[in-house]
């Protein structure tokens, strides 16, 4: 794209994910779309049930498997629509509710974690222009999304001055408001769909996610918590972590360096070495172990989506394991770290 210090963007957006125009941010307009999407899925369910009467059983069980991967897609769809703390919830429930969650409503939900809705560019453009002011006007930024999140956007940008190559993490506007009525509509959905039971032990867990997304939101602790970790493996070439650039961040809003890399879940990483693979896989484990025992704060979000690996290649240089998300950190304290 061509610099033009009077207009930092350029229009253009071609994206394959669907978009959408704006968020339903108040809790009126997220209770609604909730119930909405719980009265679509009550309808079907009853008008699947009547016209299965009259299939024989294994015809029956058939049709009835196909029906919940529709279901359980098109809730996940909803679901990403909303963004936020309901989407936030639905990752969760991805990653630890196989024992508890039909198979296909897993799966469903496990696409929430790199495939939902973007929001349009003039929204994105807005909120960057309450956030920045007239320092909007220092960068070049990429209306196309490099990557969408449940809380957040990600695209990327050129500092005009110098020619940095630079991301934007911009938190969707309203998210940080809706955090507790999110939890309070989702743990109500769940209720209405009957899909997990309801203990006291599911109330904690809600309690902690409440606790892990309000200090997930706050984009100024994340800048420092990242600051750290950069100092930290500065010198160890295993690791790379994005490089926080103070001036285009502020609570809602993470500028950081870019840094290049493939998922950690990618098919190009199944065809390095096995020398390579076990490299990338040693360096994982460490860094979990130091995070924990020696640091006492860790990277709490098992989001593969919060990870990358530099493949090398030249045979001199190491494969890196690239670090990019520091919002879900959690402290241990000497107690718990000393108990025998």
């Amino acid at each position: 794209m061509a610099n033009d210090t009077s207009r930092p963007f350029n229009n253009k957006q071609s994206n394959t994910k669907q978009s959408i125009d704006n968020l339903k941010t108040s809790g009126f307009e997220r209770r609604m779309s909730i119930a909405k999407t719980s009265l679509n899925i009550g309808r079907r369910w009853a008008g699947n049930s009547v016209s299965g009467m009259f299939l024989n059983k294994e015809a029956r069980t058939a049709r009835n498997q196909i029906f919940m991967e529709e279901q359980a897609n098109y809730l996940a769809e909803e679901l990403g629509k909303l963004k936020g703390s309901v989407v936030k919830i639905g990752q969760m429930l991805a990653i630890y509710g196989e024992h508890i969650l039909p198979p296909e409503i897993t799966r469903a939900l496990q696409t929430l974690n790199d495939d939902t809705a973007t929001l349009a560019w003039p929204k994105i453009e807005q909120t960057l222009r309450q956030l920045l002011g007239n320092k909007l006007h220092e960068l070049e930024v990429d209306p196309v999304p490099i990557g969408t999140a449940s809380l957040a956007q990600v695209h990327r940008a050129t500092v005009l001055a110098t020619g940095e190559q630079v991301v934007l993490k911009i938190q969707y506007p309203g998210v940080a408001d809706a955090i507790n009525s999110d939890l309070a509509l989702f743990k109500r959905l769940l209720k209405v769909s009957n899909i997990v039971p309801q203990t006291r032990s599911l109330d904690a867990w809600f309690e902690e996610i409440r606790d892990l997304l309000h200090h997930e939101v706050d984009y100024e602790a994340e800048a420092a918590t990242t600051e750290r970790f950069y100092e930290r493996l500065l010198d160890d070439p295993r690791y790379i972590v994005p490089k926080i650039n103070r001036n285009y961040s502020t609570k809602r809003l993470l500028c950081m360096s870019y840094e290049p890399g493939i998922s950690v879940v990618s098919e190009a990483l199944q065809l390095l070495p096995h020398e390579s693979r076990n490299a990338i896989g040693q360096a994982a484990i460490e860094i979990m172990i130091r995070e924990i025992f020696v640091w006492g704060e860790m990277q709490t979000d098992p989001n593969f989506g919060n990870y990358l690996v530099r493949v090398s290649h030249d045979k001199n240089e190491i494969d890196k394991l690239v670090l990019l998300d520091f919002g879900a950190i959690r402290q241990f304290d000497n107690n718990l770290l000393t108990i025998a």
